[in-house]
């Protein structure tokens, strides 16, 4: 069976939330706990708009503070989770990644992948597809820094 995230085109699992009106949301949304995107690239776009907000309204910029804060230790192995994406991305935990800086988008479509291949348990970070979708997707904010 395909996982949720790539169901409904939200590979990061962004929580459906009523103050949020992300772009490219389904008009129908069937998920009651996640966002539904009409497309990978819209959902990446969503995942990369949070993470540049992390960065630059709150200083969340390290690969641990960003994970702590995606998937809290409530909810989540955040250890382990942060362990997978260092191992995948090959960035050490205190690695800063400026998410709201336009240089960094090779690294933000890392941790992104790195990102969605833990929540969605399978290997996103090889796959044509989601590379295409993430780099398309993060270069659609690099306009908003």
């Amino acid at each position: 069976m395909e996982a949720r995230g790539i169901r409904n085109n939200n590979p990061l699992n962004i929580r459906r939330n009523s103050v949020n009106n992300w772009r490219g949301l389904c008009l129908e949304q069937t998920d009651r706990q996640f966002c539904q995107f009409d497309s990978l690239t819209m959902g990446y776009r969503a995942a990369a708009v949070i993470m540049r907000n992390y960065d630059i309204l709150y200083s969340i910029n390290t690969v641990s503070s960003i994970i702590s804060r995606w998937a809290p230790a409530s909810e989540n192995n955040t250890l382990a989770y942060i362990r997978r994406v260092c191992a995948l991305t090959g960035f050490a935990p205190g690695h800063v990644l400026h998410a709201g800086s336009k240089s960094c988008s090779r690294e933000l479509c890392q941790l992104l992948l790195a990102m969605a291949t833990v929540e969605c348990g399978c290997d996103l970070m090889h796959d044509a597809q989601h590379r295409k979708c993430v780099s398309a997707g993060v270069e659609m904010i690099s306009y908003m820094v």
